[in-house]
């Protein structure tokens, strides 16, 4: 005779106890590595859902590309003062086309844009919000 699961509830919590330790660790802040984290986060962004949350932990995170938010997603830092995303003068720090992308409680410095009209670089160039 053939044993058959009758209690729909006993598999989800099955289920809840088998996988939910491991989605509960992905919902750590992301750490600065000390070296470019670029990848990190641009990975952490592009795999999180629209209206979504990446969380980044206190210090200072040194970034060597420009990060798009092209969907809902919110980048939020542990404080203002405390959470830095240093572009070191390579490049521009965001692109944001989506009205629902948000940066918060972060510092963004060191972006930068090259003028085209006078072939000299300008530094503030942080972020560029554009029409989605």
């Amino acid at each position: 005779m053939q044993r058959v699961i009758k209690s729909v509830p006993s598999v989800a919590w099955l289920v809840a106890a088998l996988f939910g330790a491991a989605l509960i660790a992905h919902a750590e802040p992301i750490a600065p590595s000390g070296d470019d984290d670029t990848a990190t986060i641009a990975a952490a962004i592009e795999a999180a859902a629209s209206d979504g949350t990446v969380e980044l932990a206190e210090g200072t995170f040194l970034l060597s590309s420009t990060l798009t938010l092209d969907q809902g997603v919110t980048l939020k830092g542990a404080s203002r003062d405390g959470t830095i995303l240093d572009f070191q003068k390579k490049c521009q720090g965001f692109i944001i086309s989506h009205e629902g992308a948000v940066l918060r409680d972060l510092t963004v410095t060191r972006g930068y844009i090259a003028s085209s009209t006078t072939e000299a670089t300008v530094y503030g160039g942080a972020i560029k919000m554009s029409a989605g």
